[in-house]
């Protein structure tokens, strides 16, 4: 996927719309070079979109042109973009890594993150999480903590409640904390993993400060998009959670889950049938297993991406398996 294309007020003979519903549908048949072509009309007419650069940068190190990628990937820079983990990530630049400009430009994006993550923690709002306690909650007697992280364009609310009985049955708080970027005319999303990080360590911090929480029963969830920053950040900090269940969720980096050995945590994971993502998450099951890692994935019949029908017993079922002893 491109990262995105910056805003335009129109654009020759297609609308905004259809510029970059054009993009991307030029970008997925693989025509690069068509692609780029309605990359540079958006650029002519809305100059100066960190994003656009680094959409252009990607496809002409796919097509070879190798100084036009250098050269959009050092605007892109200078333009601000911070998407710092993926320029790492991504192959779309592997025939330029090494070439000269190449360290200069993402060293200067890596500041960029540096700098947009400073800026985002001095401003972003006070923590507000939805909090559900447990029936007949005694806060002399410290409990299982559940975080549950909503998906892209979505809510915290629902979530939170999603959890509430299964958590109920265990004596367990639930929480939902709150993303903070905006989706137009819908809910929030997490941001870069990074923002997501700081937003749900401290919503944790949050409700410790108000409620007894037992800290080897914590249990991070979350879906879709939730269920990818709850991934990553089990594997980041495998010693803060009991474990992790991400319910229909995209694909992480191998390499991560070399890195943490055999200190991992439990992993449950939730996917339909008839979701895309569930080839990743049993790609991801597999590697975990083979890992040392305790990991489970159920898939729900005639189900797509979304929460499976009987959700009472499917997050019962899969609190069982996390807080189990053995």
């Amino acid at each position: 996927m491109l990262c995105g294309v910056g805003a335009a007020q129109g654009a020759g003979r297609l609308t905004l719309r259809q510029l970059r519903e054009e993009i991307q549908r030029s970008y997925e048949f693989g025509d690069y070079d068509r692609t780029i072509e309605l990359l540079e009309e958006l650029d002519r007419h809305s100059p100066d979109q960190a994003d656009t650069a680094y959409s252009l940068a990607c496809c002409y190190a796919m097509t070879g042109q190798q100084n036009e990628a250098i050269r959009w990937l050092r605007r892109s820079a200078d333009l601000g973009f911070a998407r710092y983990r993926l320029v790492s990530a991504t192959d779309n630049l592997e025939r330029i890594r090494g070439l000269p400009g190449y360290t200069q430009a993402v060293a200067r994006i890596e500041a960029n993150a540096k700098e947009s993550l400073v800026r985002f923690k001095a401003t972003a709002p006070p923590p507000d999480p939805v909090v559900i306690l447990p029936p007949h909650y005694d806060a002399s007697q410290p409990v299982a903590l559940i975080v549950s992280l909503h998906g892209y364009g979505a809510t915290a609310p629902p979530v939170a409640e999603v959890w509430q009985q299964a958590a109920a049955d265990v004596g367990a708080i639930v929480i939902a904390p709150r993303a903070v970027h905006k989706v137009p005319n819908v809910g929030y999303e997490w941001g870069e993993l990074e923002e997501a990080e700081f937003l749900v360590f401290r919503a944790i911090d949050h409700v410790r400060a108000k409620h007894a929480i037992d800290s080897k029963r914590v249990v991070l969830t979350g879906f879709s998009q939730g269920a990818y920053v709850s991934m990553e950040l089990g594997l980041r900090h495998p010693k803060l959670f009991c474990g992790i269940i991400p319910v229909c969720g995209g694909a992480i980096p191998d390499a991560a889950l070399l890195a943490q050995g055999e200190s991992l945590p439990r992993f449950f994971f939730m996917a339909g049938d008839r979701d895309g993502a569930l080839h990743d998450m049993q790609r991801v099951t597999s590697l975990l297993e083979k890992q040392g890692a305790k990991a489970r994935i159920v898939v729900h019949a005639n189900t797509a991406h979304r929460f499976p029908q009987d959700s009472a017993r499917a997050t019962r079922d899969a609190l069982a398996f996390i807080l189990a002893t053995d």
